[in-house]
């Protein structure tokens, strides 16, 4: 028997299984960030080709992609096939483009995401889908690599932004139909050092974005409450400055001319805890939703929760489907933020907090207001205690005296 498939007759095949595709509709994620074109640790960052990536994933399965390395279905879902997923969430697509793709291969990419049918790699999109994928969405984020700083098994890429200027220049040359609003393109920052991110949208001035990782971690030199509590304190004792520092190197550009946007290609609690094994803690949720807020009230854009998987390890959001697939608090944390705080930030003054006692004096107490885009006059205030053991009473004085009801959540 050649090309046999097996699924659970419960859902329809090449589908996701309905439980994972409604909590991950349910989250209401702004934006999808898509890894088949690069691979992952598992797979030594292996890649597909052009060709096999934008073929449907039932056509190509056990298809050798560049180096011989085989894809692994389960974890690297084709592009059409994320791209439909994606539209059904009513999320915007952000795909990673490989750094080893060629100039003719990123040109295809262009056309077979915006161009009329029939245009050149257009005619590669599934039947049932003929016309442009930027009809699709409000905005495609096309990613130049990932971490080109230095992580990836390789030295910190000097040229990358002369690269990346050479490749999208050459993909987007004499393409009427490509529209800079609708196809956005990414370069990579780095958290520790904002000049990195500087240097590459200042070579290549087509991206439009430079993006940072916003991971965060307690003190691993701690352990038990003391560790959690310093989970609570990430924006005051880390992130915050982090934060500071790229915004202020993003306006030192655009006084001198350079404008771009900010983003988060990754954030959560990552590899937390001393010994790497996950954090799923309140405390860790409580912290990466912090962060959250206060780069959205510093002027980033898109934040991408890294990741959606199961298990109880790294970069996990839920339980497997076998121990009732439940929600890790950081997901529930950042889904409220999704659902319920919508529209531009007010900022919100803190005043008489309390601080912490080991001698740092950070504020223990967090609030943030986001003026809401969906209901005239109404304010989504979020607060947040970064006291681990001790419960504060909280008091919010609005300008105006407020009418009518308020729910808390």
């Amino acid at each position: 028997v050649d090309n046999f498939q097996l699924y659970d007759t419960g859902w329809a095949p090449n589908t996701v299984n309905p439980q994972v595709m409604q909590a991950w509709t349910d989250y209401h994620p702004g934006t999808v960030r898509i890894w088949s074109n690069f691979g992952n640790a598992a797979q030594n960052y292996s890649y597909l080709s052009l060709d096999s990536w934008l073929t449907p994933e039932i056509k190509t399965i056990n298809t050798p992609g560049i180096g011989n390395q085989y894809e692994v279905p389960a974890q690297l879902e084709h592009l059409p096939d994320a791209l439909a997923n994606v539209k059904t969430l009513g999320a915007n697509p952000w795909l990673i483009i490989n750094m080893a793709l060629s100039e003719t291969e990123w040109g295809e990419l262009i056309d077979y995401l915006s161009a009329p049918a029939g245009v050149g790699y257009a005619a590669k999109r599934p039947a049932n889908h003929p016309g442009p994928y930027t009809a699709d969405f409000n905005t495609i984020y096309l990613e130049v690599g990932n971490e080109e700083w230095g992580t990836q098994r390789v030295p910190a890429d000097a040229a990358y932004g002369q690269w990346a200027h050479f490749m999208i220049s050459q993909a987007i040359a004499g393409k009427t139909y490509f529209n800079s609003k609708q196809i956005k393109f990414v370069v990579n920052g780095f958290d520790l050092e904002p000049s990195f991110g500087s240097a590459a949208v200042a070579a290549a001035p087509e991206a439009s974005v430079v993006d940072d990782a916003l991971y965060t971690q307690g003190d691993q030199t701690l352990t038990g409450d003391a560790y959690y509590q310093s989970d609570l304190v990430q924006v005051p004792a880390s992130n915050g400055p982090i934060i500071n520092a790229i915004v202020a190197q993003q306006q030192l550009d655009a006084a001198s001319g350079r404008v771009y946007g900010l983003a988060a290609y990754e954030e959560g609690p990552g590899a937390d805890t001393p010994t790497h094994s996950g954090d799923t803690s309140l405390a860790a949720a409580i912290g990466a939703i912090d962060v959250n807020l206060y780069a959205s009230q510093s002027g980033f854009g898109p934040q991408n929760l890294f990741m959606y998987q199961m298990g109880t390890g790294p970069y996990t959001s839920h339980t497997n489907l076998a121990n009732g697939f439940r929600p890790h608090p950081v997901w529930e944390a950042l889904q409220m933020r999704n659902n319920y705080c919508s529209g531009p930030m007010v900022l919100t003054n803190a005043n008489s907090v309390p601080t912490s006692t080991d001698g740092n004096g950070y504020p223990l107490i967090a609030v943030y207001t986001f003026q809401d885009a969906k209901v005239p006059n109404q304010a989504d205030v979020v607060v947040l205690s970064r006291d681990l053991n001790n419960q504060t009473p909280v008091t919010l004085h609005f300008p105006a005296t407020p009418t009518g009801y308020a729910q808390l959540y």
